[in-house]
């Protein structure tokens, strides 16, 4: 199986970010009101977020700048987020934090049996799938290799990836039935992305024995699927983002995310292997806990859940998730800048974004560095969209750009 070029100095992966409706309304310690529309023309003058001591607060702009930063009105939510936290023992990458559930892509993902059986619904050929796996938008180059080997289109095996690692670690299993299914599912408007469908049809053990065989051959995730005339329902998964690790880093995965809605909140248990908790919670709650050191977020998921915090409904969230699933989105190369008084991680859009980031690894001595402070560099700069660490358990996000049809931090 054709999966990936040899030289690339990293894994592909796909992660799933699960909200599910609660049914009620929570208020945390720390909330937020929405912004302005997210594809407003009129964004950069519009205040961002930003995460500091626990409270989501104003970003840095030019009338907002590192020291004055102000607290934004209370936010309600009606949905939670599913995080897990992965196994110090079985994990050298971000062994302990809480991460959304995903992992990385398999050669059973792109096995020609899946169109067997996505055939025995009317799937025959790529163009079945419609705008899933026609876009002409933007593209990360992570979905532009399709292996040469495979009639499974990347798009697609990308979301059986994500669905199939979500199972594994937290027994959340999203399938729709075949007879469900058919071609026309996702030829409709760009707003036809539907609620995940949770397959809850077995009995415990037979669930833990499913999970089991599926952790330690992914192809048995197809054979499960044969067994109960299911699909896995790639149609809920909406196009999120696309998070490269840094070059600095030695372990590095080139990772998809996607969202799914569900009404709401499932069975759900980690697996004892990769992950050792699971734990469905407030978008604000667990950034709030995680200024309070009681758990720790990888830098991506720290950004992502900033960006939920935008919405207070799960319906608002859907709709936004819908509208700009088929708009195409960008890869998401953090690059490290050293300054005097702490770090900068970029991104692009930032004025300080190199024009062509280096994706090989880099040496230490290799990573940007500049005798600039923070502030110093904000007061000569117009566009900001970046990572401050100046300690390293406590980074902010600053935000000022307007990102392609998406909303930012």
């Amino acid at each position: 199986m054709a999966m990936a070029s040899k030289v690339k100095p990293w894994r592909d992966a796909a992660t799933l970010i699960l909200t599910a409706h609660i049914g009620r309304t929570s208020t945390a310690a720390s909330q937020v009101t929405p912004l302005k529309s997210p594809t407003s023309t009129n964004h950069p003058g519009s205040a961002d977020l930003v995460v500091d001591k626990g409270y989501i607060k104003k970003a840095m702009t030019p009338e907002n700048d590192l020291n004055h930063r102000k607290t934004i009105k209370p936010l309600s939510f009606d949905y939670n987020t599913l995080l897990l936290t992965r196994n110090v023992r079985r994990n050298t990458f971000f062994a302990g934090s809480h991460v959304f559930p995903g992992g990385a892509i398999d050669k059973a993902d792109f096995s020609a049996a899946w169109m067997d059986l996505f055939g025995q619904a009317g799937f025959q050929h790529p163009a079945d799938f419609g705008q899933m796996v026609s876009l002409h938008k933007e593209r990360p180059p992570i979905l532009k290799n399709q292996p040469t080997d495979s009639p499974v289109p990347t798009d697609v095996a990308f979301r059986i990836c994500a669905i199939r690692e979500t199972f594994e670690e937290s027994g959340v299993l999203l399938l729709r039935s075949i007879k469900d299914c058919h071609p026309d599912l996702d030829n409709a408007t760009q707003t036809n992305v539907p609620y995940g469908a949770v397959f809850d049809q077995m009995a415990e053990s037979e669930l833990k024995s499913w999970r089991d065989a599926v952790h330690q051959n992914a192809s048995e995730f197809i054979r499960l699927c044969h067994n109960y005339k299911a699909l896995p329902d790639i149609w809920s998964l909406a196009e999120w983002s696309n998070w490269l690790t840094p070059s600095d880093n030695k372990k590095r995965f080139d990772t998809m995310f996607y969202i799914c809605s569900l009404e709401n909140i499932p069975v759900t248990k980690h697996d004892e292997k990769e992950t050792t908790h699971s734990e469905w919670m407030l978008p604000i709650d667990s950034l709030t806990k995680y200024c309070n050191e009681e758990l720790y977020l990888p830098p991506p998921q720290i950004y992502e859940l900033q960006r939920l915090c935008h919405f207070g409904q799960q319906g608002a969230l859907h709709k936004f998730a819908s509208d700009r699933a088929f708009l195409g989105i960008q890869r998401f190369l953090p690059v490290r800048m050293n300054s005097r008084d702490g770090l900068l991680s970029l991104l692009p859009g930032d004025d300080l974004y190199p024009e062509n980031p280096a994706l090989h690894h880099l040496k230490p001595e290799e990573i940007l560095s500049t005798e600039h402070t923070m502030e110093e560099m904000a007061q000569s700069s117009q566009r900001f969209h970046s990572y401050e660490f100046r300690t390293e358990r406590s980074p902010t996000t600053t935000s000022h750009v307007l990102l392609n049809c998406h909303i930012n931090t």
